[in-house]
């Protein structure tokens, strides 16, 4: 599992980023998208922006099931739980805390 952190598109730090949102990310968006050119398009309220947003949220629902479903049928659901917590910046004693 090598996908980036979370990515906040706003965000100034992305206003000349040519990067995809993840490198890694076969929707449409990350395909054809700079991380700039979506801040343009979120900034600017146009609804692809919208649109290609929940393409990509989706494709990573859909891989994140996948793995999870992998993870579970191969006996290795806690070592890929902990690093997509570590991966995400949540914090695992909080996570556990709501099992």
């Amino acid at each position: 599992m090598a996908r980036t952190r979370r990515c906040d598109v706003t965000n100034a730090r992305f206003a000349r980023d040519p990067a995809p949102l993840d490198g890694q990310c076969s929707c449409e968006a990350c395909r054809g998208f700079s991380r700039a050119y979506l801040r343009h398009l979120f900034g600017a309220r146009e609804l692809l922006a919208y649109r290609l947003l929940t393409l990509h949220n989706l494709t990573f629902y859909q891989r994140l099931m996948r793995e999870m479903r992998h993870g579970i049928a191969t006996g290795v659901f806690g070592a890929y739980r902990s690093q997509f917590l570590a991966r995400y910046g949540a914090d695992l004693t909080s996570a556990e805390a709501g099992d």
